[in-house]
């Protein structure tokens, strides 16, 4: 009996030990501006937004980074695309244990064409393998509305034209009433 139950424990720490590894690889991965709490970033129409984020590495091996991208955005309009270049050239192709990696992840561009709206859901995804060649995904997700910039409204010369003569005609308009009113 004591035997059997001095190999059951045996067992359940070697099975334990097996897949503490696994289950212990509680990557983090955040991404800044932070839109977690409920208000998405904001993107203005004709412009972009930078998410840099921080990656590290809490497992007792050497991560090797493959690389990073944007993944399914939901309901996103093709007028609004992604850049994970800074990611791809800037991240090292290696983590140490406790090693971490801050930087500029991707760039959310709008184009003059994109409509107002959102929010819009999505996540970066960045690809590693450990030392054994296992290979896994790190996620993160952000949020984001694409809004009208608050610049100032520069008119157009046309419309200055436009104005211009209206006044001139509202001037001469008055001129041709008052000589009228002055006639016998």
């Amino acid at each position: 009996m004591k035997t059997n139950q001095l190999l059951l424990t045996v067992a359940a720490l070697a099975l334990l030990c097996l897949l503490l590894p696994a289950a212990a690889r509680a990557d983090e991965l955040v991404l800044t501006p932070a839109t977690s709490n409920g208000s998405p970033a904001v993107v203005t129409i004709g412009g972009s937004l930078t998410f840099s984020g921080t990656l590290t590495n809490e497992t007792t091996g050497t991560l090797n980074i493959l690389g990073g991208a944007v993944n399914n955005c939901t309901g996103c309009p093709a007028t609004v695309t992604f850049n994970d270049t800074a990611f791809n050239t800037n991240a090292p192709l290696t983590l140490a244990p406790g090693a971490s990696f801050t930087g500029n992840f991707f760039d959310v561009i709008a184009s003059a064409l994109t409509p107002t709206s959102g929010p819009f859901s999505a996540t970066f995804l960045v690809l590693v393998t450990d030392q054994m060649n296992n290979q896994f995904d790190l996620q993160e997700g952000f949020f984001f509305t694409v809004q009208q910039g608050g610049g100032t409204v520069i008119p157009e010369p046309a419309t200055m034209v436009l104005l211009g003569t209206g006044l001139a005609g509202a001037v001469a308009a008055r001129r041709r009433k008052r000589r009228l009113a002055d006639t016998p």
